[in-house]
């Protein structure tokens, strides 16, 4: 559905919203605790945040992509030290008020 400012002047009602809606934080792990990195492949938030992102940017809104990097980070990786085995888990904070989809932008477009 799309709506110009042509054919909507009519149905437009001016919304206060709070100074800090619509941030989308992302942390490659919660406050406190370790995140990891391969030496030759990098961060696994990054990586996993990378190959979400190209998979379903076209049609998932940024939370739920954020809950499979959430995901793929928790389960595909263990390290052991000497504490026992370890995982990651990525943290996010949502003020968003809406749902976020990404659009594809070509480079002439920019």
């Amino acid at each position: 559905w799309r709506c110009s400012v042509r054919n909507c002047k009519s149905q437009i009602k001016p919304i206060s919203i709070p100074a800090c809606a619509d941030f989308y934080i992302s942390y490659a792990t919660a406050p406190g605790y370790y995140s990891f990195r391969n030496i030759n492949e990098g961060s696994w938030f990054i990586n996993d945040l990378c190959k979400v992102l190209k998979e379903y940017s076209h049609k998932e809104d940024v939370n739920t992509m954020m809950t499979r990097v959430n995901r793929n980070v928790a389960l595909g990786r263990v390290v052991a030290s000497e504490f026992g085995y370890r995982r990651q888990m990525p943290c996010h904070v949502n003020m968003l008020t809406s749902a976020l989809y990404l659009c594809n932008v070509r480079q002439s477009q920019i």
